[in-house]
C-alpha cells in the first residue's frame, strides 16, 4: 500500500458499493506483496465499511472472496474439474466450504450447484426416454382436468 488509502476512500465519497468493492479489491486484496490479512489491517476495514452504509467488513471480505477474486474459476466445468468434484465429495461428503478447496478455482456455491444440478448420482437421468409405466398414468392423469 501506497498510504494512499485514506484518501482513495475519501474519494469515494457516495460511490456506489460496488465501485467501492471494486477498488477495495483492486487496489488492496490483489496486491501480490500483501497477504488477505495484511491487506485487511494496512486497509483499516472499519474505514471502508464507514463510507458503504449498511455494510460490514465481512461483506467486503464475502465479495472479494466469492465474486471479485481473480483465481476464480468462471464459465463452463472441465471434465478433469467434475472429477475432482466427485473425488471431494466422496472424501468429504457435502460439506461445501470443505469441498471448494479441493477443487481448484471453484468456489463453495459454484461446487453446490454442479454437484446438485448435474453430478449427483441420484439425480433422475433426463437425458432417458419416458418408460410406459411411468407415462400412461400420467397421460391418464393429464385427461382427467
Amino acid at each position: 500500500m501506497d498510504g494512499r488509502t485514506g484518501s482513495e476512500i475519501e474519494g469515494c465519497g457516495e460511490k456506489s458499493w460496488r465501485e467501492l468493492a471494486n477498488w477495495f479489491a483492486i487496489s488492496c486484496l490483489s496486491s501480490p506483496s500483501l497477504t488477505l490479512s495484511q491487506s485487511l489491517t494496512t486497509l483499516r476495514m472499519h474505514d471502508v465499511v464507514a463510507r458503504v452504509t449498511g455494510r460490514y467488513s465481512n461483506a467486503c471480505i464475502n465479495r472479494w472472496s466469492k465474486s471479485l477474486r481473480p483465481s476464480i474459476t468462471r464459465g463452463k466445468w472441465s471434465e478433469v474439474e467434475d472429477n475432482e468434484l466427485r473425488v471431494a465429495v466422496a472424501m468429504v461428503g457435502c460439506n461445501w466450504k470443505e469441498v471448494a478447496p479441493r477443487v481448484n478455482g471453484r468456489t463453495d456455491a459454484q461446487c453446490r450447484e454442479r454437484w446438485t444440478n448435474v453430478l449427483d448420482p441420484n439425480l433422475v437421468d433426463n437425458k432417458k426416454p419416458w418408460s410406459q409405466e411411468v407415462s400412461l398414468p400420467l397421460c391418464a392423469l393429464s385427461f382427467s382436468f
